[in-house]
């Protein structure tokens, strides 16, 4: 079983960072049945919230102030997002399947 959680974790560092090599400077955030499990630097710098405050959070209460996706088959979205001075940020959401 940790052989198999070891090569997972390593697929999925693979996946990420062709994921941020692929940005060309957007942001990125990776989610996971709704939790973060990661984001790039940009992602990081439009919320201005560190790495570690994030990871593990649910996506939607932690990054986002406006509407959520009318269902889970929507693949684009305009919301709000949640930035630490107080300001929201208008976001166009583009989820991939």
């Amino acid at each position: 079983r940790k052989a198999s959680t070891d090569l997972q974790a390593e697929l999925l560092d693979v996946a990420l960072g062709a994921l941020n090599i692929a940005r060309d400077n957007k942001a990125l955030v990776v989610v996971r049945a709704g939790a973060i499990i990661d984001i790039n630097q940009r992602g990081l710098d439009l919320c201005g919230l560190p790495r570690s405050d994030l990871l593990g959070q649910n996506l939607m209460s932690a990054l986002f102030a406006g509407p959520t996706p009318p269902s889970r088959a929507t693949a684009c979205w305009r919301t709000l997002l949640k930035s630490r001075s107080g300001e929201n940020v208008k976001l166009r959401i583009t989820m991939s399947p």
